[in-house]
């Protein structure tokens, strides 16, 4: 009987602290420079797909438009913690990570191009190309919302 009153206050200790755990964000628990990079890398590049293709002939197809890339590029540092900060604004700045983005506009003008060479008219290219393309945008934001979690 004298390890009853023990167990019950480690009960009571370790119920508070999964009440607490559970009440804490998980990207409270522990941040992880490396996922934050990765998933910061995919969204904008995923942003400034989504842009590129909202300011081309298909941006009708868009209820609305994204925000700016800068708009982006500040949500992304807020969240990042000193050294990640400066890390991520070299990494941007970067030739390999430019040359990524005017890729995207390089794809988005291929694909429409083939497409129209295809003899598809412009609302079928551009719902090819949209269609094609939301599923990359998409992965980009939920691999940024999943680390912020």
């Amino acid at each position: 009987m004298s390890g009853l009153p023990k167990l019950r206050s480690a009960f009571h200790c370790a119920r508070a602290l999964c009440l607490i755990l559970v009440s804490m964000p998980v990207g409270a628990l522990a941040y992880d420079p490396f996922q934050y990079g990765q998933a910061a890398g995919m969204y904008l590049a995923a942003s400034d797909l989504h842009i590129r293709l909202s300011q081309s002939k298909c941006g009708y197809a868009f209820k609305r438009m994204p925000p700016t890339y800068a708009a982006r590029v500040a949500e992304v540092m807020r969240s990042l913690r000193g050294a990640d900060r400066v890390e991520l604004e070299q990494f941007i700045r970067s030739p390999e990570f430019l040359g990524k983005l005017s890729r995207n506009q390089t794809l988005i003008d291929r694909s429409f191009d083939k497409y129209l060479s295809d003899g598809l008219d412009i609302k079928t290219a551009c719902g090819l190309l949209v269609g094609g393309l939301a599923p990359v945008i998409t992965e980009g934001e939920e691999a940024w919302r999943r680390v912020q979690k």
